[in-house]
């Protein structure tokens, strides 16, 4: 292909650097993971909702729509995946 091994080394090396640049300027990785933690979280939050509103046999509408939540959290989990 005409490019020498370490020619294609520093190709890479350039575009690691420019990754790790547009990374700190944006903080895509960062908003993910918070993402994610807020996602866990509402999941889990969701889930104690549902379970409180049965023991005491609370509001049904409130146990369905926890129950919503919990499915779309767990439905769209594998967005969060690489």
């Amino acid at each position: 292909m005409g490019i020498s091994r370490q020619g294609v080394r520093d190709s890479i090396k350039r575009g690691e650097e420019s990754l790790l640049s547009y990374e700190n300027l944006f903080g895509i990785q960062r908003k993910l993971k918070n993402y994610e933690d807020f996602l866990v979280e509402a999941d889990l939050k969701a889930k104690l909702v549902l379970k409180q509103c049965k023991a005491v046999a609370y509001s049904n509408s409130i146990a369905v729509k926890a129950q919503q939540l919990i499915d779309f959290i767990e439905e769209n989990e594998d967005l969060l995946k690489d």
